[in-house]
């Protein structure tokens, strides 16, 4: 990693440690919380249609303030957004440590996404402030790699639960407890981090009058967003669910499930940077996305569980091995001073279509059939390769144009 100009005297290395570090804490207890919530939820008597509307008001908060809070922090600071967003995460965890009412569980999944709109943007901004064009693309990849592997974690010990309730006959709530409460300390350790990293002086003070300029790329990328997050809704935080209603199975099965998942995506984000090395951002995008969307179709067609599952972790390898590439790809293509709130447009894009689609995917679920949602998302992840393929196949970022000659080559 470089030095910025204007870099404190700790150096960039010391900031990506401290960043990198973030990025672990935050991600240890949503490597479970993806696995037991929405089956906690169905536990404590709430229907597939209501945990998704649940998962609904998480990803509207996280829509609805994305975009204000990206601008806020280019504007006057991302440091302090990032420990604000660690705080509330860690009251949300909070809640659901001390109440099953489904009005203190609604409360909760707002705080957790008013927590990420103000991580999100500018945790991405900052990352990209101290990396060089030349390695951006391999530090989001870190980044992505130590967050998986962080995450994985997490994944692993959710069958504690289960295991509390069979050795102790403790009741289901309290089993639970445990999990939460470290989710909850594990989220202050994030404001933590933040308050000994220290944040270039001097730039912010640009974005008075702030006016994007680079808004029709900005659009062109985040329509491609739009896309994915309405299609992912429909599956992806409902995965876990689907897995139970489907097969029975529940957090003792799917804990090792999705730890093998997020080990391989861990592998898969440090083979991006080469991988976009290689053959360039866009083209990189493009292919695995095109096989992981082949691999969502054969899902619900897989008649039993070993299927389902080596299909599963090899969907997830291929569609998340792009999202470095595309993160490190945005913030390349726009100014500095315009990151966080570039990755703010383009998030909220995505959170906004993903917050209407998971209540549509649980009802199908439950009142229509386990595989439909499956097909739809297909179809809107193909329109959004599409869209990304016709809006930027000619777009090279600063660290591949020595490297166009084999884009060149690929593409004819």
């Amino acid at each position: 990693m470089r030095r910025p100009s204007g870099e404190d005297s700790d150096g960039p290395d010391r900031s990506g440690t401290l960043l990198f570090s973030y990025n672990a804490l935050a991600s240890f207890p949503g490597g479970y919380g993806q696995v037991l919530l929405p089956i906690y939820m169905k536990q404590v008597g709430i229907s597939a249609v209501l945990v998704g509307v649940l998962t609904t008001i998480s990803l509207l908060a996280t829509s609805i303030l994305l975009i204000p809070f990206g601008i806020l922090s280019d504007r006057y600071g991302r440091k302090m957004f990032l420990i604000l967003g660690g705080v509330l995460t860690a009251a949300s965890w909070a809640i659901m440590a001390f109440s099953t009412d489904i009005a203190y569980i609604g409360i909760s999944r707002a705080l957790v996404g008013t927590g990420a709109a103000l991580m999100s943007a500018p945790f991405n901004a900052v990352l990209a402030d101290i990396s060089s064009d030349q390695d951006r693309t391999r530090v989001f990849s870190i980044s992505s790699f130590v967050a998986q592997i962080s995450s994985t974690g997490g994944a692993l010990i959710s069958g504690i639960p289960e295991i509390l309730q069979a050795r102790f006959e403790i009741d289901m709530f309290s089993s639970y407890r445990p999990l939460f409460l470290i989710a909850f300390l594990l989220s202050l350790g994030t404001a933590a981090v933040m308050l000994a990293f220290k944040e270039k002086k001097g730039e912010r003070k640009e974005v008075v009058g702030f006016r994007f300029g680079s808004m029709r790329t900005i659009l062109s990328f985040a329509s491609t967003r739009a896309l994915v997050g309405f299609g992912a809704g429909f599956v992806i935080p409902l995965f876990s669910l689907w897995f139970y209603l489907r097969f029975g199975v529940a957090g003792s099965v799917l804990g090792p499930l999705f730890a093998i998942s997020n080990i391989m995506l861990a592998l898969a984000y440090l083979a991006s940077a080469r991988l976009a090395a290689m053959v360039g951002s866009v083209n990189s995008l493009i292919i695995c996305q095109g096989l992981a969307i082949a691999l969502l179709v054969a899902i619900p067609e897989s008649p039993n569980y070993a299927i389902v599952s080596v299909l599963y972790v090899t969907r997830n390898f291929l569609m998340n091995m792009s999202h470095p590439i595309e993160t490190s790809f945005l913030m390349s293509i726009v100014r500095s001073k315009e990151r966080a709130s570039a990755s703010a447009v383009a998030g909220a894009a995505s959170s906004i279509s993903r917050a209407v689609s998971p209540s549509l995917g649980g009802h199908f679920m439950s009142s229509v059939s386990l595989s439909l949602p499956f097909y739809i998302t297909a179809v809107l992840y193909s329109a959004s390769t599409i869209l990304f393929y016709t809006f930027f196949k000619d777009v090279k970022i600063p660290g591949e144009m020595r490297r166009g000659l084999r884009l060149r080559l690929l593409r004819s």
